[in-house]
This record gives C-alpha cells, structure tokens and sequence, in this order.
C-alpha cells in the first residue's frame, strides 16, 4: 500500500534530521571541545601592552575517532574574541598590522585524526598590542585596568562546524599595588587640559601625588632631591610623536636631608606640585597632539634607614582637548 503523502513527508524530514552531514555542525552531536589557555594568568597594568598570551587546543570528546582537516596556523588577529571584565563591561584587543604573506603563504590545512580523548594544540595566540573598550572608541589602552578578565575564543569556524571554547582567565595587577607598606597615587587639577594656539604644547596642568603608608608599621620616607632622583614620570599618548622629550642639566642638590616618618595609615602630600606638561628632574617633556594621555609616577629610593624600593603610581588618564575646546 503507498504511502500517503503526509506519511511521506514526515518520513522524509526524519531523513533529514538524521543526515549526519547536518548533525556534525552541532558541535554538541560533533563532540568536539575547544579548550583556551592563557600563559601568564597575570600582567601588571603598568606593563607597556601586550603580555597576553594563550593556548587553543581541540579535544575529542566523542566515542569514536574524528578525522578534520585542521588550520596550518592560526593567529590571534585571525580570532574573533571575547573580552569581559568582573562588570560585564566588553574589550576588543588590538594587533599591530601583520607583514606582507610569503608567496605559498598560509600553507594548506592539515588532516588530523584525534581518538577518543585525543587533543591536538591548534595554535599559540599571541601578538596583542593593546585594548579598546566595546562602545564608542576614545581611549586606547596598552593593558586594561587592575581586574579579572574573562576569555574566550568565539565562532570559530573547522569544517562547517562553529565552536566557542572554554574560559580562560586574566588577573591584571593594579599598578599602584602597595610596596613594603607604601603606596603611591597621582592625581591631575584640572583632569583634562587644551592644546596652546600655536599647537607646540599644551597647557600645563598640575600633578599631585600621596604616599601613604598601608603597612602595619610606621616607616621613614626620603624626600631628599625628590623630583630629581626619586621619580620617574611615564607618559603614553595617542602615538609615538604626541609627546617630546629632552633631558635638562640637574641644578646642585641641596645636602640637607629631608624625611618623613609615617604611622600606619598616615598620609603625605609633597608641598610643590608637578607640572605636566613641563619638566620633572631632568626631563622636559611636551605635548604635540591632542587626545588621551597615560601617566604614570614611579618613586625609587636606595635610602639607608628608610623606606628602600620601588612603587608605582596608579594610572592617570589626562584628557588633552585641541585647540580652542574648553579644557
């Protein structure tokens, strides 16, 4: 007996739900698992961009053995990632332009049997400049904020099937983590400035910093020669020519010594002010563009019988308007 036409069309979509071309794409039904790996799990957020770097491996989770024609190589420009940090908000990393591809260059995928548990290293991802906050693009940052990053690699696509890996984790250091007790923080008044009309520099805007003893003990501080021996100011702008910088002869330091003792949870605010733009010790530094600029103080002292080290400032952000914006 025939079968009717609604027999057969259920007969056929049944067919087709079992075509186990479809059900491969299903990376569920394929049993394949992507795994990501970050190497370091931490970077300091005083570090000059990139030091993330990850490990994208295929696993085989199935009960049988698949064959797939794997990439050659795989780079992280080549990705689509996933960035969040511990408030939901969303980044994109950044790469350098890649170089000009070789003639045969890449070279053809390669075929890969994995059994039953097998798992294959797909690539090391790397090559990270930098970072953008999803949403409108204003600031460019060579690493993100102190925090805990959340990583994924997304859609990525191995024979007609689309997998997501696994989560890896970023911590990203502070910078201004405290040092044998000492902590150190910047801040700028006004926090954003303009560019002069004759765009040669901007106006100077003034930088204050506190030290603050977060220890349980009191210690000493040197403040002998502050500006000239003991701080460093790091300064990251919109391009490598936003900024210039000449060093300056150092005028006689005085040799009368100049301490401060702090108690636990006591603070100290140098009297003079720095201003940005303009010199610090022996470098004199100009603004030649307008846009963001990363600052950053670092305070070194060698003193005997007082504080000895290094710390660093938190990172400042200094908005530097063009010319004729009010600041």
């Amino acid at each position: 007996m025939p079968a009717r036409p609604s027999s057969l069309c259920l007969l056929i979509l049944a067919l087709g739900l079992a075509d186990p071309a479809r059900a491969a794409e299903d990376p569920r039904a394929a049993g394949l698992e992507l795994g990501l790996a970050a190497s370091p799990t931490q970077v300091v957020e005083s570090s000059r961009g990139g030091g993330w770097g990850f490990s994208l491996s295929l696993r085989n989770a199935s009960p049988r053995t698949r064959c797939l024609a794997l990439p050659s190589v795989l780079f992280g420009h080549q990705v689509r990632w996933e960035i969040t940090d511990a408030r939901g908000g969303k980044w994109r990393p950044t790469f350098l332009p890649p170089p000009t591809p070789r003639s045969g260059w890449p070279p053809p995928p390669r075929r890969r049997c994995l059994r039953p548990g097998a798992q294959v290293v797909l690539a090391g991802l790397g090559g990270i400049s930098g970072f953008e906050r999803a949403g409108p693009a204003t600031r460019w940052y060579l690493q993100p904020p102190g925090g805990t990053y959340r990583v994924r690699v997304v859609d990525l696509k191995l024979q007609g099937i689309r997998l997501d890996s696994s989560a890896a984790t970023v911590r990203v250091l502070p910078a201004d983590a405290p040092v044998g007790g000492l902590r150190l923080a910047l801040a700028a008044a006004p926090a954003r400035t303009v560019m002069l009309p004759d765009g040669r520099n901007a106006a100077p805007v003034k930088l204050r910093l506190t030290f603050t003893n977060s220890g349980k003990t009191p210690l000493a501080l040197d403040l002998h020669d502050l500006a000239y021996s003991k701080l460093t100011l790091h300064v990251d702008g919109p391009s490598h020519s936003s900024s210039e910088v000449k060093r300056e002869a150092a005028p006689a330091a005085s040799r009368q010594k100049q301490r401060a003792r702090l108690a636990p949870g006591q603070r100290l605010v140098p009297a003079d002010a720095l201003p940005f733009p303009g010199q610090l010790g022996r470098r004199k530094i100009w603004l030649t563009a307008p846009g963001w600029f990363r600052l950053r103080v670092v305070y070194a002292s060698k003193a005997q019988g007082a504080w000895s080290g290094e710390v660093s400032s938190n990172m400042l952000w200094l908005e530097v308007r063009p010319t004729g914006k009010q600041p």
